[in-house]
C-alpha cells in the first residue's frame, strides 16, 4: 500500500517446530538455552512434511545432525534451526531485490522469548527488536488504521510500531553461529533441497 511490498511467504516451520518441547516448559528452556550458549549440533525443526518458503521442498523433513550434550544444546539447536531458517528466507528475498534494512521487528509468541531473539539478532547480524504490542493482529491493525486514522501505512506504521526493547547480535557467540549456519546449508545441500 506504501509503494513497497510485505512478503506473504511463511515458512511451514513455525511456531509448532517447539511444540515438542510443552508450552509450559518454554521459559525454563529459554534460561538453559541463554545459559548454554551455541548448540554443539544443527537442527531443522520441521514438523511436518514438505517445506514453502524459502525453499519449495514437498519432500522436506525436519532434521537433527549430532547428539546434544543435553536438553538445553537440543532446545537450543532448535532455536538456532529456526533463526537459520529466517537468515536463509532474508538471504533469498535480498536475492530477488528486497534487501532487508535497519531493525527486524518481531511480534507474536516468539516475541516473549529473550533467549531466541538474542539467537535470531546474533544469526540474522543486526538488532531485533521486541514490539511494544506484540499481537500477531499487529499487521491488521496497521492496515486499518492506514488511511482512516493515519494518512498511510508508513505513517500508521511510524506512529504504531514502537519497540519495548533492541535486542542487539551476541558478538561472543557470532563465530560458533556463523559456524552451525554453514554446517546447516551444507546438510540442506547434501538432502538436495537447496542448489
Amino acid at each position: 500500500p506504501a509503494g513497497t511490498w510485505l512478503p506473504g511467504g511463511a515458512s511451514n516451520t513455525g511456531g509448532e517446530a517447539l511444540a515438542r518441547w510443552g508450552q509450559g516448559r518454554l521459559a525454563e528452556l529459554d534460561r538453559a538455552a541463554d545459559a548454554r550458549g551455541p548448540s554443539t549440533i544443527i537442527s531443522w525443526p520441521l514438523r511436518r512434511a514438505g517445506e514453502r518458503f524459502p525453499i519449495v521442498q514437498p519432500a522436506a523433513a525436519g532434521f537433527t545432525e549430532g547428539s546434544a550434550v543435553d536438553e538445553a544444546d537440543a532446545y537450543r539447536a532448535d532455536l538456532e534451526g529456526v533463526a537459520y531458517l529466517e537468515r536463509l528466507a532474508y538471504e533469498r528475498l535480498s536475492e530477488l531485490g528486497a534487501r532487508r534494512t535497519g531493525l527486524v521487528i518481531t511480534v507474536g509468541g516468539g516475541a516473549r522469548s529473550l533467549a531466541w531473539s538474542k539467537i535470531r539478532a546474533t544469526v540474522l547480524g543486526g538488532g531485533v527488536a521486541l514490539a511494544a504490542h506484540a499481537s500477531t493482529s499487529l499487521g491488521a491493525c496497521l492496515l486499518a488504521a492506514a488511511g482512516t486514522i493515519h494518512p498511510d501505512l508508513t505513517t500508521a506504521g511510524q506512529a504504531m510500531l514502537r519497540p519495548a526493547r533492541i535486542i542487539e547480535p551476541e558478538n561472543a557467540a557470532y563465530e560458533a553461529m556463523e559456524d552451525s549456519y554453514a554446517r546447516w546449508i551444507q546438510a540442506l545441500r547434501r538432502r538436495g533441497w537447496l542448489a
